[in-house]
């Protein structure tokens, strides 16, 4: 069995060292994959544990409205990077 988390940030906070944690616990038994939006303490503690990752700069789409255009280009940024991730998932 295989699974793959998708990270929305490289730092390690809260929802990452839970994944972290989960990640660690569940690699003993199946193969585990991250997919991070760039490299940082995450990517680090990742390779430490000898985790699978891979970075890709993917951004979240969140913005203030008075920012439509970073929203559009977040948006546009993410589609391009979205076919590195389907590659990545499809030879995994």
């Amino acid at each position: 069995m295989r699974v793959l988390f998708i990270a929305n940030s490289c730092v390690c906070y809260g929802a990452n060292n839970s994944l972290l944690d989960l990640a660690m616990a569940l690699k003993k038994n199946i193969e585990v994959t991250v997919l991070l939006p760039g490299d940082g303490e995450m990517a680090k503690r990742l390779r430490k544990n000898n985790i699978e990752h891979y970075i890709i700069p993917y951004t979240m789409n969140a913005s203030p409205l008075d920012l439509r255009h970073k929203r559009f280009e977040n948006i546009i940024n993410n589609m391009l990077f979205l076919s590195d991730a389907i590659k990545i998932i499809k030879e995994r």
